[in-house]
C-alpha cells in the first residue's frame, strides 16, 4: 500500500508514525471491521452543513441499443468538510505516484 506521503507501508498501517498535513498520525488496530467498496467514479458531490458527501457508481452493464454506459449507485462517502485539502493532496500524491509508474 502507498500512504499519503508516497511511501509504501503494510495494509494495517498499525504502528506506524506519518507525516500528513503537518499532523502527526498513527493507525491502530481495532475490532471495527471496515468495508472495501469498489466504485468506477464518482456519480456526483454534495456539500452542507460542514459535510462532504460523494456518491460513487459502478458501471454494471452497457446497453448496446443506445450506446450508454448501465450505472449503479455504490455507496456514500460522507466527510467532513475540512478533509477536502487532505483529499486534495493525497490525490495529487496519487497522480504523481501513476505518472512515475507509466514512465518506467
Amino acid at each position: 500500500m502507498i500512504d499519503a506521503g508516497g511511501s509504501s507501508t503494510a495494509a494495517s498501517g498499525a504502528g506506524t508514525v506519518e507525516q500528513s498535513q503537518s499532523i502527526a498520525h498513527r493507525y491502530v488496530e481495532t475490532t471495527q471491521l471496515s468495508d472495501t467498496t469498489y466504485a468506477d467514479g464518482i456519480a456526483r458531490f454534495m456539500l452542507g452543513r460542514g459535510i462532504l458527501k460523494l456518491e460513487l457508481y459502478r458501471v454494471v452493464g452497457y446497453d448496446n441499443n443506445t450506446k450508454e454506459e448501465l450505472r449503479a449507485f455504490s455507496g456514500t462517502i460522507a466527510l467532513p468538510l475540512l478533509a477536502t485539502t487532505e483529499i486534495a493532496d493525497v490525490l495529487r500524491q496519487v497522480r504523481k505516484t501513476v505518472s512515475a509508474m507509466t514512465k518506467k
